[in-house]
């Protein structure tokens, strides 16, 4: 899709999220190595027809060629160097479309999200998200745990950066992770997130690059 002399791309990993760390590394190292070709990147978690990671590319049009040409060969070659073991349930008889193989790859399988037309603000917030929470993730946690945790540390940053006082809270295990998020000073992923963090609806793209729609009674 082109819009402005920008062209823009969907790409999604089906990829269990089991072994999701080797595949937000590899994201993070694509970013690093291709980034002069991009104007923006950012992932969003997504279980729609499998467990996947959806990508959203922007380059120049006169790199988008070569861009998806990198795209499909790099992650070709970690899906075969590093292929994930899927324990998604195939849920036959409850579903139109079956999901997609796990170790596959898809172009245009997903809707953009809306608000990364809204501005190029916005787009900023939206890639520093996806490569703080690529930095973020907890090998030594589970998927679940980690997006739980990632979600409510995010958002302490989010309120302490517009000057949002902590939520009052009756479990005081809850309180003191929260205050020690709030406390939290650190280094420059962080710094950098925190200074493009003053966007009206941060926290609405906070959860959509987290997929909380599986986590519907979570609430902080």
């Amino acid at each position: 899709m082109y819009i402005n002399d920008i062209t823009w791309h969907c790409f999604s990993v089906f990829y269990a999220r089991k072994n999701i760390a080797a595949l937000l590394n590899a994201i993070n190292d694509f970013y690093e190595i291709n980034k002069n070709y991009l104007t923006h990147l950012s992932f969003y978690f997504s279980n729609q027809q499998g467990e996947r990671i959806n990508l959203v590319f922007i380059s120049e049009k006169q790199h988008s060629e070569k861009l998806v040409a990198f795209i499909e060969e790099y992650f070709e070659r970690f899906l075969k160097e590093h292929p994930s073991e899927s324990l998604y349930p195939i849920p036959y008889g409850s579903i139109i479309w079956l999901p997609y193989p796990n170790n596959s790859l898809i172009w245009n399988g997903f809707h953009i999200p809306r608000f990364l037309f809204e501005s190029r603000e916005v787009r900023d917030f939206s890639q520093a998200t996806s490569l703080l929470i690529a930095n973020l993730y907890d090998t030594e946690s589970s998927y679940n745990e980690n997006v739980i945790s990632i979600e409510m540390f995010l958002s302490v940053q989010l309120w302490k950066q517009q000057n949002t006082t902590l939520p009052i809270t009756t479990n005081p295990e809850l309180a003191e992770t929260l205050q020690s998020y709030w406390e939290y000073e650190d280094e420059d992923l962080l710094a950098t997130w925190r200074q493009q963090a003053k966007i009206d609806n941060g926290t609405f793209i906070i959860r959509s690059h987290l997929d909380l729609s599986g986590f519907l009674n979570f609430k902080l």
